[in-house]
């Protein structure tokens, strides 16, 4: 799963006090850098262009409308027009529909509800919904809010606590030796010290539950929130979508969390936008913060205004989906906004591919919409620039870079440096070719959170910072045109910005892009070429020989020669353009290129449709390392307007590796703050993991070393392909990092000194490839085989041997039980030209039997690439009860510990193509079980030795070049996890880990190793029989009355409910009229009585039916039969044996009836206000003892606490008032029982009748919590 995460960093900053007041000036712009760009002169030249009339699209984790520096334009309008939550993890099911008489209706939390006064429902139907805060609330705020709840929660548990003690110690000093009831009282009050205990050991915050109201009014939807939990909407703000009235409103004080409301389906859905993280308010701080009485701490273009896309899903963290961008990109076009920036991104194999890019490179170049996103915060190495911002053609990619001001004022260095690339700032190229980063921009800043935060302003860096204040320069410029009446397009404004970019000098290409993007110049370029068609036009570069946007070497294999590449130039017009004008079109164009080892023609001649030209490209000549040109082509009549298109050439020469030496590849280093020291190294064929080896030598203090490593392996991301650790040294400090490696491929080494490490350091760096390669790199066991054999070889030189491995999952491999598609109707999920969007959602059922950690895997969700194409591929998983366990999407993040019990899990996946949605009707989940025990392999080198279990597999070397058989055992047991079918999964490594080796000594992670469960032969032990069995001898005519009568016992079975009690009566009649003591059909007549329903209106019946059963048993007979030992081996006796088995269930199941029917008249005698007080008295003591004489003869026969009769038990404490033992025993029968929803009623009357009021309220919510009565909405 390729997951789009936010690029940003907050920064918690420690200043040192000066020892003597410093007069210097602080400086002001290095909080939020805008002279670095120009922008600050641009302003002073244009005032009235700070973004005046532009509108910018925030894609990202929300905004928060209450922030500060948010809330108005430099020209007095609303700061922020919309509020969106794209994800959907805000939106609250609504789709219930409710009519009261009156002005009160009971809220989904059972909480009465006091309507508005002023609302004014059209057709008095109203919409009722529920949210838990704490689904809303970034994890974050929760923390905080569980933390400061706490307080004021352990402060009265603690006074109740040292009550009960004073209490307790004062009971012992009046009873020093308590017998009877005495000692019962004194129980009790310990039980209550420990129960308190428990509960708050066990205590989880469920946070504040809200009700949610929405209704028509006649013109718009309007909803509501109950903030405070009260059930009275009068001091609640009644909204409507933002867009229209533009309000909002808070959970509290407390919180601090403000939001918005939309509503959408007809009312069926009510969105509450919170924002999921303080990065999307501060992103929106730097495009366009206004602050009137501080105006160093505005944004970029402080007359801007703002929609908030909330993109970042709260059940997936904070990631992003694809869900929301689409629904971005609707809320683009209705908002008319000009500008997206979207400070997201993550890895993707598939550059400038897949249907999220499409829909990205439609929205700029068909409609106009400038796009502006990082790219990334992966470096320092290589191609390591990220989707979409990095990666697509129609986006603008920002690289981060830290100003000597800004080390100033946002780091408080204690010395500056000039201008640097930050050393995280992802670098292109692309795989494709592409250069990756267009151009950079400062990438940290102070700027306003959110409010929840408890901060005014915050500082952050990353090129989730970056990114914003590109696109604010942008936003001026665009607001400098739209004042002047001067049309733009995306292509005309990139031209602009890329052909007048200054650049960092000793910073890289890859790094930078084409340099710092300067306001002010960009603009005058505009202005100077307003009239020049051209710069609207998109210049489409590709390479039609090796692919891609670009040239690309870097594997030995492409670089030891001459490379010829056809590339293809073509000019495209916007779709709508008049065919004449392409017609028309004709541009001779002059190619350029300072490198000495291309080759390429001198002019070309461009018309619509595109032309191509070959270049060569020689790389045989080059030194070893990075080498990167540009051909460049110019228009003839028009130089001076700089490049019209440029073809990024990248070569990466590798260094041959000498692998006969103990140490392969060595290099001395000096590294300064922020410089990389980039190694391109051809690792060995046979290669599979590598030890490289850090030594510095004497120097002062700490240095903090990044080692980064990336290789280009076909079907796999940067991240997936390389490696990155920041590494702490000291001096004369030795560290060793082992990763895993490709043969035969190039892999970038780059080891920079992080860029506020201050100080020198001489680093010594020695690298050694190791090679022990199996003949199957992913090794499936045959269940089939008794041995397994896979041969290794030492490709480099000699290696350790120890092979050892082990399998730690089984997956399990379900199908769905539901499949729903469904058309989305809502004009948020409606694409431009009608296009509808499509979504389904598929459940799957699966039990576990004991506790262990699950992670599930939907088939679609396991393939990276996926991402690009669908979106959502979300799930949600639920215990029986639809009580919401954990959400994910694929991977480690997903990962939950799960009881024994049953769940239901719900995969959610959206397309625009219905067909394609249909192809996933039986698409399996892949449900990965974490084995209590691993199943460790055992090794041998002769097969038969694998199948007797003789001698293992003996340690030792393997001389380079040779090769060795190892052979497997079979594995067995198979773990009781596993089932027929299911697939095992785990690693094996065939290196030796041995202290005196440098490294890992073998690869780390493993080689995958995999086995289907085969059939489990479950042998049957057969009975012996018994020489005393002997025949029935009983007539036919005699057993077929029997076997009638039994049928007829079925049936009654069957007929408990109201409905069949004439059938019921009927049939029992019909039995006992031939039989009256038939002990069976009394049972069934007690049972029917005893029905779940209607047991309380008949509760006399049932005591009167319980002593006829009990008293058609003869326990005397009973009694004596237990009495005696049972031999083991007399199968009459063992028949017997089971009768009177019967018989004692029979009369346990009896009296535990009677039991729990006289317990409930007492209670309903107790509660019964109509009856004679004496009367009533009398009553319930006649009941009590009653019930008290049934509970002893119950007894007698059964252990009372033991989970048949344990709710029997219960009562009688509680009865006899001993409330907190009651609980206790309850409470283990909650854990044993925890989807029971009784039981947990039962809790909150004994908290109740305790007046622990507090706990009461506890339960309650966590009542909806744990048996919601709907499944959340995806």
């Amino acid at each position: 799963m390729i997951y789009r995460y936010c690029l940003g960093l907050a920064i918690t900053l420690t200043l040192a006090m000066p020892a003597q007041p410093n007069s210097e000036t602080f400086p002001l712009q290095g909080i939020l850098p805008k002279e670095e760009t120009g922008a600050i002169r641009f302003l002073e030249e244009h005032p009235i262009y700070d973004g005046q009339g532009i509108t910018v699209a925030i894609f990202d984790t929300g905004v928060d409308p209450g922030a500060p520096g948010l809330q108005t334009t430099s020209h007095g309008q609303p700061k922020i027009v919309d509020v969106v939550d794209g994800s959907g993890s805000g939106d609250v099911d609504m789709s219930e529909k409710f009519e009261i008489a009156d002005n009160s209706l009971t809220g989904l939390t059972g909480r009465t509800l006091k309507l508005g006064s002023d609302w004014k429902n059209k057709n008095s139907e109203w919409r009722l919904g529920i949210k838990a805060a704490y689904e809303l609330f970034p994890s974050s705020l929760v923390s905080r809010l569980k933390s400061e709840r706490k307080k004021e929660w352990d402060k009265k548990q603690h006074e109740r606590s040292a009550s009960l003690q004073a209490k307790l110690a004062e009971f012992d000093e009046a009873n020093p030796s308590p017998k009877g009831d005495k000692k019962k009282a004194r129980a009790e009050i310990q039980a209550k010290i420990d129960l308190i205990s428990t509960l708050n050991n066990n205590f989880n915050d469920p946070g504040p539950i809200y009700d949610c109201v929405a209704f028509y009014d006649g013109k718009v939807w309007r909803a509501a929130v109950d903030t405070d939990e009260d059930g009275d909407f009068n001091d609640e703000k009644l909204m409507t979508n933002f867009r229209t009235e533009r309000q909002w409103a808070s959970f509290g004080k407390q919180s601090m969390m403000n939001f918005a409301l939309n509503i959408y389906d007809d009312g069926d859905t009510l969105s509450i936008v919170t924002d999921v993280g303080a990065h999307g308010t501060h992103v929106a701080g730097i495009v366009a913060a206004n602050y009137p009485e501080k105006p160093e701490l505005n944004g970029i273009a402080p007359g801007a205004q703002i929609v908030s896309v909330k993109i970042g899903d709260r059940r997936m963290g904070s990631s992003s989906m694809g869900t929301g961008e689409v629904r971005g990109l609707v809320a683009v076009l209705e908002n008319k906004c000009q500008l997206i920036n979207m400070s997201y991104g993550g890895p993707t194999q598939d550059p400038n591919d897949g249907r999220l890019t499409r829909l990205y490179s439609e929205i700029v170049n068909k409609h106009g919409v400038i796009f502006v996103a990082s790219a990334g915060n992966s470096g320092p190495a290589l191609s390591t620039v990220g989707s979409p911002g990095g990666t697509t053609s129609a986006l603008f990619g920002i690289g981060a870079y830290v100003s000597p001001t800004m080390m100033e004022a946002q780091y408080s260095l204690r010395e500056t440096m000039p201008a640097i690339q930050y050393t995280w700032s992802s670098r292109g190229p692309t795989f494709d070719g592409n250069l990756g980063v267009d151009f950079t921009a400062p990438g940290g800043a102070i700027a306003p959170v959110s409010n929840w935060t408890l901060q005014g302003n915050m500082m952050m860096n990353g090129t989730s910072m970056s990114s914003p204040s590109a696109c604010g320069g942008i936003a001026l410029l665009l607001s400098g045109l739209k004042h002047q009446k001067q049309e733009w397009s995306p292509h005309r404004i990139k031209r602009a910005i890329v052909n007048t970019a200054k650049q960092i000098p000793n910073v890289e290409r890859f790094a930078q892009g084409h340099g710092v993007l300067q306001i002010d110049k960009a603009f005058d370029y505009l202005v100077t070429n307003k009239n020049s068609k051209d710069h609207d036009l998109r210049f489409v570069i590709s390479n039609r020989s090796q692919g891609g946007r670009g040239v690309y070497l870097r594997e030995a294999f492409n670089t030891d020669r001459a490379v010829s590449s056809t590339i293809v130039v073509t000019p495209t017009f916007h779709e709508d353009e008049d065919n004449a004008e392409k017609v028309a079109f004709e541009m001779r164009i002059n190619l350029e290129c300072n490198a000495p080892w291309i080759d390429h023609p001198k002019h070309v001649v461009l018309m619509h449709g595109g032309r191509n030209f070959s270049i060569k490209t020689n790389p045989q000549s080059l030194t070893t390392g990075m080498h990167f040109t540009e051909v460049t082509g110019y228009d003839a009549d028009h130089p001076e307007r700089g490049p019209v298109f440029r073809v990024p050439i990248t070569v990466l020469k590798g260094e041959q590796i000498e692998t006969s030496k103990n140490t392969h590849w060595s290099k001395k280093i000096t590294l300064n703050p922020g410089y990389i020291d980039r190694n391109f190294l051809q690792v060995p064929n046979g290669a599979t993991w590598a030890d490289v080896t850090f030594t510095t030598s004497d120097m002062d203090g700490l240095r903090r070393i990044v080692m980064h490593t990336v290789q280009e392996i076909p079907g796999q991301s940067f991240s997936e392909s390389g490696t990155r650790e920041y590494i702490t040294m000291r001096d004369n400090d030795t560290q060793v990092q082992s990763f895993e490696v490709t043969g035969g491929r190039t892999i970038e080494l780059a080891i920079a000194q992080f860029w506020s490490s201050l100080g020198k350091t001489e680093l010594t760096v020695n690298a050694t490839f190791h090679g022990i390669k199996p003949d199957s790199h992913s090794l499936h066991i045959d269940a089939a085989r008794l041995v397994t054999q896979v041969d290794i070889t030492a490709p480099l030189g000699t290696e350790a041997v120890d092979p050892s491995g082990s399998f730690k999952i089984v997956r399990k491999t379900i199908a769905p039980s539901n499949f729903k598609p469904r058309p989305l109707t809502d004009p948020r999920d409606s694409l431009p030209s009608n296009r509808r969007i499509y979504e389904a959602e598929l459940s799957y059922s699966f039990s576990l039997s004991k506790k262990t950690t699950v992670t599930p895997q939907p088939a679609l969700a396991l393939e990276d690439q996926f991402h690009e194409s669908w979106e959502s591929l979300i799930w949600m998983l639920y215990d029986k009860s639809k009580r919401f366990i954990a959400s994910g999407s694929s991977g480690s993040r997903g990962s939950s510990s799960l009881s024994k019990g049953d769940y239901i899990l719900k995969f959610h996946v959206r397309n625009h193509e219905l067909k394609h949605l249909k192809k996933l009707k039986d698409m399996p989940l892949n449900l990965d079980l974490k084995l209590a025990k691993p199943i460790s392999l055992k090794f041998h080198n002769d097969p038969n030795d694998a199948i007797t279990g003789g001698n293992g597999f003996p340690s030792g070397a393997l001389g380079g070049g040779n090769q060795t058989r190892i052979y497997i055992e079979q594995p067995s047991p198979m773990p009781t996890e596993a089932s027929t079918g299911d697939l095992l999964l785990g690693s094996i490594s065939y290196g030796q880990s041995k202290s005196n080796l440098i490294g890992s000594g073998k690869k780390p992670d493993g080689f995958p190793i995999s086995m289907r469960v085969p059939p489990i032969n479950k042998v049957k032990t057969k009975s012996s029989g018994s020489k005393n069995n002997k025949k029935d001898k009983k007539p036919e005519t005699e057993k077929l009355a029997e076997a009638i009568r039994d049928l007829k016992v079925a049936r009654l079975t069957k007929l408990h409910g109201e409905k069949n009690s004439e059938n019921f009566d009927l049939i029992a009649k019909e039995i006992l009229t031939v039989d009256p003591d038939y002990l069976p059909v009394l049972v069934e007549q007690l049972r029917r009585l005893d029905g779940e329903t209607n047991r309380k209106k008949h509760l006399e019946e049932i005591i009167t039916a319980a002593d006829v059963v009990i008293n058609k048993i003869d326990t005397e007979t009973l009694a004596k039969h237990y009495g005696i030992k049972l031999n083991q081996d007399d199968d009459i006796a063992q028949a017997e044996r089971k009768k009177i088995d019967k018989k004692l269930n029979t009369l346990t199941d009896a009296l535990y009836r009677k039991g729990r029917a006289l317990g409930y008249l007492e209670t309903q005698l107790r509660e019964n206000k109509d009856i004679n007080a004496d009367i009533k008295k009398t009553r319930v003591l006649e009941v009590k003892d009653k019930f008290e004489a049934n509970f002893s003869e119950l007894q007698k026969w059964a252990e009372t606490k033991d989970d048949k009769f344990d709710l029997l038990h219960i009562r009688r404490e509680n009865m006899h008032g001993r409330i907190a033992t009651a609980l206790k025993m309850l409470n283990e029968k909650i854990k044993r029982l925890p989807h029971d929803k009784k039981l947990y009623k039962k809790r909150i009357r004994l908290l109740g009748e305790l007046e622990w009021n507090e706990w009461v309220a506890h339960e309650k919510k966590w009542q909806i919590l744990r048996f919601p009565t709907k499944y959340q909405l995806f």
